[in-house]
């Protein structure tokens, strides 16, 4: 007779269940069974920082209908399809702690895919102290008379959150909006945005990013100017820039709370093997405050994108990878249309040891440009 798992004892269940490190096989395990799920919490707390899942690009269906995601899971080179009605006819700007940033027109939220949790955050047009900026000089409550032609400008860009809100009832959300950088932040519990003013800049930055790091916000201006911002007073700190004049895409990494550095991804230079070419540095605090290039990040691996939160993890908590290497999805122009360019998307590994770029997956989709690109996500049950 062959054996019935449903009824091992619950402590052995508890057990087994602690030794598993995977959150696909720890959610596997937990769907095995009614007796297996109660003997396992849903949250649990020895799980440690997973590798990224990459959520591909899509294109809301013309109904708005659909709402199944897919995501690549880079540990086991597998793609997951979850079935996310709360991202239906919405766009994914932005991805951090494991959390999505979802928004359709003035309504923003946060979802975690693997939970579904959801937290509304407050509307855009909640407070008539929201302005939008689209000249120099300029400002005009938000939304404009012209709405429904200024939506496009007024879409976020790129979004981080200062921890994780499942686990820190005061986590900040700061926002960076598509055209001028306008920066605005909202706590969890806030009914309102509050604009950051001095965010505005005269000159291009639609390349800039940000970060949250030893409770302040960093942001890179498209030139390298980095600023850094506290929340909690109006003050605003404009560290050294690197190069004045350079154009190359940049992005801010928390290293640890004690590094912070910022990668740039060279358009015109090359790797020793001719692919792209990524150069990192250190801000060094001794004194006065100054970037310093740095050829190795030790057991670091970074993982970067144009919407996510880019972050750090330690390659020695995962069989089979080694350090010293960035991530980076990239985009590929195929075709111009009216309402924007068509791209396909790539990961680019690049070694700073060896000084060599290999593109490790290639034809993960197409969208436009600013429509919900391939973003990484940290899975997390919290």
């Amino acid at each position: 007779m062959a054996a019935d798992w449903s009824q091992l004892p619950a402590e052995l269940l508890e057990i087994i269940s602690t030794k598993i490190i995977f959150i696909t096989d720890y959610l596997r395990f937990r769907a095995v069974c009614t007796s297996w799920r109660s003997a396992s919490p849903a949250r649990p707390r020895h799980l440690p920082a997973q590798l990224p899942w990459l959520l591909l690009p899509y294109y809301p269906s013309p109904d708005n209908t659909d709402a199944r995601r897919l995501f690549f899971d880079l540990r086991d080179r597998r793609i997951y399809q979850l079935d996310l009605p709360e991202t239906r006819g919405k766009r994914v700007c932005g991805s951090s702690h494991g959390w999505l940033v979802l928004e359709r027109h003035v309504a923003i939220s946060l979802l975690n895919p693997v939970t579904r949790a959801h937290i509304q955050l407050p509307s855009l047009n909640t407070s008539s102290t929201f302005l939008y900026f689209f000249r120099p000089g300029e400002a005009h409550l938000f939304p404009p008379p012209d709405a429904d032609q200024m939506l496009e400008k007024c879409s976020i860009k790129n979004v981080t959150l200062s921890s994780n809100p499942a686990l820190n009832s005061d986590c900040i959300v700061l926002a960076v909006f598509q055209r001028e950088g306008i920066f605005a932040f909202c706590r969890i519990r806030d009914e309102s945005w509050t604009i950051i003013s001095e965010s505005y800049f005269f000159f291009n930055d639609k390349n800039i990013d940000v970060t949250y790091h030893n409770g302040r916000f960093y942001s890179v201006s498209a030139h390298g100017q980095v600023t850094v911002y506290d929340v909690n007073s109006p003050r605003r700190i404009v560290l050294p820039s690197r190069l004045q004049y350079s154009w190359d895409q940049k992005y801010l990494v928390d290293q640890s709370s004690q590094e912070l550095l910022m990668v740039e991804w060279n358009f015109e230079s090359r790797s020793a093997n001719g692919g792209a070419k990524y150069d990192v540095f250190k801000l060094d605090v001794d004194g006065q405050p100054k970037w310093v290039k740095v050829e190795d990040i030790g057991n670091s691996m970074l993982f970067l994108g144009g919407t996510n939160r880019c972050f750090c993890l330690p390659a020695v908590n995962f069989d089979g990878w080694g350090g010293n290497f960035i991530y980076h999805t990239v985009p590929y122009f195929l075709q111009r249309y009216e309402d924007g360019d068509l791209v396909s998307h790539a990961v680019n590994s690049f070694s700073l040891k060896d000084d060599c770029t290999m593109q490790i997956a290639c034809n993960l989709g197409v969208s436009l440009l600013h429509w919900s690109p391939p973003m990484w996500v940290t899975p997390s049950l919290f």
